[in-house]
């Protein structure tokens, strides 16, 4: 049931008082009076959530990429825009309708500082960020997503904004137990009304004790500008302005970025101001969890128990997965935190959001934790899929991304060119074995309702080391028993003894296979196997679905073969791919059908060499039991070995950046092992640079000026001891990922920040457009700093060497490049 209601009052006992400089955006009932809202689901627990930081996972509009007078997108950068939107989702709901998700949960959609491209520095918090679409796009997606049974759940922030505000006072940007005299970086409020007004910043400098609370309340954020959320008139206009986003988007529900750095107060009237908003167009379970980064329920529960969340993401949970599945503890750690649960009051303990990575830790299969192994992956999923709580699926998880903590984790989902290992390439693979493991163990979560509503019971955790873990979930419909080795060694265990079998006649859910229970409770499991047992009768066999490809997904069709080909889990009706299998761009050819189980496009005439080819076969296909596919199924491939016809190029002249020096580069200081290279191209007006890379554990920048003035620049907003004596561009690579790319610079630029062996930071950048004119010279320096908050310069790390005793870079630290010199049409000479 749907329901239509007319535009009514946004908040709740916090109505407008007075005119006001702005307005939020829209109901959907203003524009089209007769519009049926969406109601909430009755019960959050049968679904999971799909998170996605949009600009990272396609991108379905490119003319969007570049918007207003922020940096060029950076496809090489870890911290620029790639070029995901709101359309590429839309595109790719399929793909994540495949995977069995009930809900898609989107990066923040406002308006950021230079389009920022995770969503978190906003700027105007009412209004779309052109680099993500519109608003009539953002509708667009909630509409179709709901169309498919799939809830949209909205990213958002309070705490603060981008990096808008500084001083002048002497410490500044060190916390200070009293406020300091603000005013905008820029000649101009940097912030849309209603937080045009330096009144409503605490403005008393960074966090540096992140155990002192009155630091994290009132503190800026990693120098983020911390919003006054204890004023009364900023509680109204954040009521107003996230209860309009209801009313504008038709979402499902809210996640609160840093809870933790807003004063606990804030909580109650805020989420009770949205959930009547809500309610009041039929939405009456909207959903609001909240991010508290703390590991201990002790932390985190009270803002379910006291403060008004629905629920919070389980960082207490997610520290075990690593724990029991990578680093060999005892899985009876589940079972001890499953009896803690109490602690978040009886509405939350079945319903925290639980997840085994997302877009602020590091990947699960990271080399620090799991080691790529996809085996112990498989296993950790399937307990997140059967445990109490709503599971989230980070994007790429299905797909084994292994990146590090920081932007790293934030890997292309498309083909774009920020890609590490198992994330190269396009990555919308339906055939994957992660993939269909997802679908699979999604499938029976859905089938079988005690799998996310159901009565937890333990039979046993092996409570001396790495092994096996036995729990039922059970409601008055059936019961499921959940049998996982959490270890890559086999698991032998008599579990007979801890079982009362009263019925024999079990099921594999997972293969449909009997089961006979007194084998099953005896037999020794291999290592990370799953079994997921239930009463016979009870499952239905899902739609069929495609387990195979050849070429596989994204790969390369050989210039000798003419055959792509397609293999189901389920016997196919033959007849029914005629006229439903189509390649873009077109090739002559015809159906085949190798076995039952298979279907061949046989290609009648050659494909063109070179040429990335779509094949899509519609959902109306059906298995030989009248069961339909029920949702498109797409993968592509290249044409014999040629390179992808996808790849971006720098539009910047000949540079590349991507981690290695460009053969037109010339070495200009220090040895080639360690030194800086550049080059200069006079017909773009390009001008390029390369130094190695921050080896970890510590941060590199190069420092670039066409001239350099006496005295200190105030450095960057993270604020190491030691300040960048330039007025001029830099070209940051931070070890935790922060801050990489340009900053200060004009123009096109773009930049890649490499890490391993012998990986370069590289950076190209429109000098011609930067400067207004091309100069006779550029200065350039690259020092390093250590990491940790407040280090201070290395100067063994510095290049070229120099005397950085005071923690400064000075002029005489800077090397003096020629351009006439570096120009790379002399490169031959």
């Amino acid at each position: 049931m749907r329901v239509a209601v007319l535009a009514c009052a946004v908040t709740a006992g916090w109505a407008e008082t007075g005119e006001r400089s702005w307005h939020p955006p829209p109901a959907r009932t203003a524009d089209t009076p007769s519009f049926i809202y969406t109601p909430s689901p009755p019960d959050w627990r049968g679904i999971w959530m799909y998170q996605v930081i949009t600009d990272r996972f396609e991108d379905g509009n490119p003319f969007n990429n570049r918007q207003g007078d922020g940096p060029a997108p950076n496809p090489y950068a870890s911290d620029s825009i790639h070029g995901g939107d709101i359309r590429g989702l839309i595109n790719r709901l399929d793909y994540i309708e495949g995977l069995g998700a009930g809900a898609l949960w989107i990066s923040p959609v406002q308006l950021n500082l230079h389009g920022a491209y995770h969503g978190y520095h906003i700027t105007d918090f009412n209004r779309m960020d052109p680099h993500r679409g519109s608003l009539e796009e953002l509708r667009t997606l909630v509409d179709a997503a709901h169309a498919r049974g799939i809830y949209v759940i909205l990213d958002i922030v309070v705490n603060h904004t981008a990096r808008l505000v500084t001083s002048p006072d002497p410490g500044y940007p060190a916390f200070s137990a009293h406020r300091y005299n603000l005013s905008w970086i820029g000649d101009r409020p940097g912030a849309a009304p209603p937080f045009d007004d330096l009144n409503r910043f605490h403005g008393r400098g960074s966090i540096r004790d992140w155990d002192d609370p009155v630091q994290e309340i009132t503190g800026d954020l990693h120098g983020l500008s911390d919003i006054r959320t204890e004023d009364p008139e900023v509680r109204r206009d954040l009521a107003e302005i996230y209860s309009a986003w209801i009313h504008a988007t038709d979402c499902d529900g809210f996640r609160i970025d840093t809870v933790r750095h807003v004063e606990d107060s804030f909580w109650p009237p805020f989420i009770a101001a949205i959930k009547e908003s809500a309610a009041g167009i039929g939405k009456t379970n909207f959903l609001v969890f909240g991010e508290a980064l703390y590991f201990s329920d002790e932390q985190i529960a009270p803002y379910s128990r006291e403060f008004g969340f629905d629920t919070m993401l389980d960082y207490h949970q997610y520290t075990l997965f690593p724990r029991v599945f990578s680093d060999g503890e005892s899985p009876s750690l589940f079972r001890w935190r499953t009896g803690n649960l109490h602690r978040y009051g009886t509405h939350a303990d079945d319903r925290l959001v639980t997840f085994l990575d997302n877009h602020d830790v590091s990947r699960f299969l990271h080399h620090e934790i799991a080691g790529g192994k996809e085996d112990a992956l498989r296993a950790a999923l399937a307990c997140l899929f059967t445990t109490p709580g709503i599971p989230s699926l980070y994007y790429g998880t299905e797909q084994g991304f292994n990146g590090a903590k920081g932007h790293t984790a934030r890997e292309d989902m498309f083909d774009g060119l920020f890609e590490q290992g198992p994330s190269s390439g396009d990555n919308f693979d339906r055939a994957s074995p992660l993939y269909r493991w997802v679908r699979s163990l999604a499938g029976l979560r859905r089938a079988l309702p005690e799998l996310s509503r159901g009565m937890m019971t333990w039979i046993y955790a092996e409570a001396s080391g790495p092994g096996l873990m036995v729990y039922r979930r059970s409601t008055d419909e059936g019961a499921t028993i959940i049998m996982v080795n959490a270890s890559a060694e086999p698991s032998q265990t008599n579990l007979l003894t801890h079982l009362d079998v009263n019925r024999p006649d079990w099921v594999d859910a997972l293969t449909g296979e009997p089961v006979n229970m007194v084998d099953a409770f005896q037999r020794a499991f291999v290592p990370w196997e799953v079994r997921i047992l239930t009463l016979p009768g009870r499952l239905t066999a899902p739609p069929p679905a495609p387990v195979m490809t050849h070429p596989p997904h994204d790969g390369r069709l050989a210039a000798d073969q003419a055959v792509i080909t397609i293999e189901f889990d389920r016997d196919m009706d033959a007849d029914s791919f005629i006229g439903h299998v189509r390649i873009k761009p077109a090739i002559q050819g015809h159906l085949d059908y190798p076995d039952n189980r298979t279907v061949a496009w046989v290609m009648e005439t050659p494909p063109e060499a070179g040429r990335i080819y779509r094949l899509t076969i519609d959902k109306d296909v059906r298995a030989v039991d009248g069961t339909p596919m029920g949702i498109d199924f797409a993968m592509r491939f290249h044409a014999a070995s040629a390179t992808s016809s996808d790849q971006v190029e720098s539009p910047l002249g000949d540079f590349l950046p991507d981690g290695k020096v460009d053969a037109g580069a010339r070495l200009v200081s220090g040895t080639p092992e360690s030194g800086i290279y550049a080059a200069f191209d006079p017909v773009h007006g390009a001008f390029y640079v390369a130094a190695p890379a921050a080896a970890d554990g510590r941060d590199r920048f190069i420092l670039l000026d066409d001239r350099v003035l006496e005295g200190d620049f105030p450095g960057p907003p993270w604020k190491k001891s030691g300040h960048i004596a330039t007025d001029g561009m830099y070209l940051a690579d931070e070890a935790d990922h922060a801050y990489n790319g340009w900053r200060n610079v004009i123009g096109d630029a773009w930049s890649f920040s490499g890490r391993g062996e012998g990986a370069w930071l590289e950076g190209v950048f429109n000098l011609q457009q930067h400067y207004g004119a091309l100069p006779e010279q550029i200065f350039i320096s690259a020092p390093a700093y250590g990491t940790e908050s407040g280090g201070r310069m290395d100067a063994g790390m510095s290049l070229p060497p120099g005397d950085y005793e005071d923690g400064n870079v000075g002029p005489e630290d800077y090397i003096i490049i020629r351009l006439e010199d570096m120009r790379s049409d002399k490169r031959d000479e």
